[in-house]
C-alpha cells in the first residue's frame, strides 16, 4: 500500500513561523536594551571623569597631565613623553605646569594622554591606558584613551579654546566657553586635529543633550562635534539611518 506523503498543515507552518519571529523579535529586543544600556553609560562616564579630574586638581593643586611632580610620586620614563613607556606602568612625564592640559596643536599635546596615566596613578580611576601619543592616529580608545561601555567608544581630555574649536566644535558666538572639555567618539581623525569618528546617531547625539543640557548641538556644555552628517541648520540631523555619525562635546567649567 502506498502511503501519500504529509506536508505540514497551515496550523503548524504558522507555529512555526510565529516562533521564528518571536526569536527574531528576542534579538533584536536584546539588542536594543544593550545600546540603551551604554547610551546610559555615557552621562555616567562623562560624570565620573570630569569628577576624576576635579579631585585631582583639589589633592595636588595642579590638573593631570599639567602637574609638574608626577615624576617625583611615580618615577619618570626614560625617553620622549609622547612614546616612551616606562619601566613600571606608573613611570610618566611632568607637565609643564602652565594650568593647561594642552591640546593637540600644543608642544606638550601629550600631556593630554598622561592626564589619564595620572589620574589611574593616583588611584582615582581603574581604567586601561599607556599613556602616549599614537603616530598615526593621536586619540585611540583603549589604548591611550579609557574605553567607554559604548563599543568603540573613548574619552579624551584637552583645553580648547574657543577659536581653536571653531573648527572642531559646534558653538555660538558668547555661549559657554570651552576651556577644558571631554570629548567623546571614536579613533581620533587625525594627529593634529580634536576630531574624532563618529560614533552616535544623530537621534542618539539629540537625547544625550536634552538628558545632560539643552538639546542645541551649537549651545550650552553639550555641544557636537563639527560634522555636516550630524548638525544640519543647527539642529541634530532627523535621518539616523546612515550610520554613526556624531560625536559629542562636554564643557567641563574647569
Amino acid at each position: 500500500m502506498i502511503r501519500k506523503k504529509r506536508g505540514f498543515t497551515l496550523l503548524e507552518l504558522s507555529i512555526v513561523m510565529t516562533i521564528i519571529a518571536l526569536i527574531i523579535g528576542g534579538i533584536l529586543l536584546g539588542d536594543g536594551l544593550i545600546r540603551n544600556s551604554e547610551l546610559h553609560a555615557i552621562a555616567t562616564e562623562q560624570q565620573q571623569y570630569n569628577q576624576a579630574a576635579s579631585g585631582f586638581r583639589d589633592k595636588y593643586l595642579a590638573l593631570p597631565g599639567d602637574f609638574n611632580g608626577a615624576t617625583v610620586l611615580w618615577d619618570v620614563v626614560s625617553g620622549a613623553c609622547a612614546s616612551t613607556t616606562g619601566s613600571t606602568p606608573e613611570a610618566t612625564c611632568d607637565g609643564d605646569a602652565n594650568g593647561l592640559i594642552d591640546p593637540v596643536t600644543a608642544t606638550n599635546d601629550f600631556e593630554q594622554f598622561r592626564a589619564w596615566q595620572h589620574l589611574v596613578n593616583a588611584k582615582l580611576l581603574a581604567v586601561v591606558v599607556n599613556g602616549l601619543k599614537t603616530a598615526t592616529y593621536t586619540r585611540r580608545p583603549g589604548v591611550n584613551l579609557p574605553e567607554s561601555k559604548l563599543s568603540g567608544a573613548g574619552w579624551a581630555i584637552a583645553y580648547v579654546t574657543q577659536a581653536a574649536a571653531a573648527t572642531d566644535a559646534f558653538a555660538t558666538t558668547n555661549d559657554t566657553p570651552f576651556k577644558h572639555v571631554l570629548w567623546f567618539g571614536g579613533v581620533g581623525t587625525a594627529s593634529n586635529s580634536n576630531k574624532q569618528n563618529g560614533v552616535l546617531t544623530p537621534t542618539e547625539a539629540l537625547q544625550i543633550d536634552q538628558k545632560l543640557d539643552d538639546g542645541s548641538p551649537i549651545a550650552g556644555r553639550v555641544v557636537a562635534q563639527n560634522d555636516a552628517t550630524c548638525v544640519i541648520s543647527s539642529q541634530y540631523a532627523t535621518l539616523s539611518a546612515a550610520g554613526f555619525k556624531c560625536a559629542l562635546v562636554f564643557k567641563t567649567g574647569f
